[in-house]
């Protein structure tokens, strides 16, 4: 699914530390271009998701090559 053009929007409540929420609510305040929190943190799980997927082909490819050199 393509989760960037997905228009449609689920409430989530999340408990964090507050140190986590004081550190991400920074982060925000450095943007150059102003942000909401929400968005900085929606933005920090697809960045997750697409480094996760890319773990997960990478390792798909090396147990090919593995396969194919046995």
């Amino acid at each position: 699914a393509d989760r960037n053009g997905d228009k449609s929007r689920v409430p989530v409540t999340i408990r964090i530390p507050e140190a986590i929420l004081k550190e991400i609510d920074h982060k925000v305040e450095q943007e150059e271009l102003p942000i909401s929190r929400n968005h900085w943190i929606v933005e920090a799980l697809v960045e997750k998701l697409k480094k996760n997927q890319t773990e997960i082909d990478a390792m798909a490819r090396s147990d090919l090559l593995i396969s194919l050199v046995k």
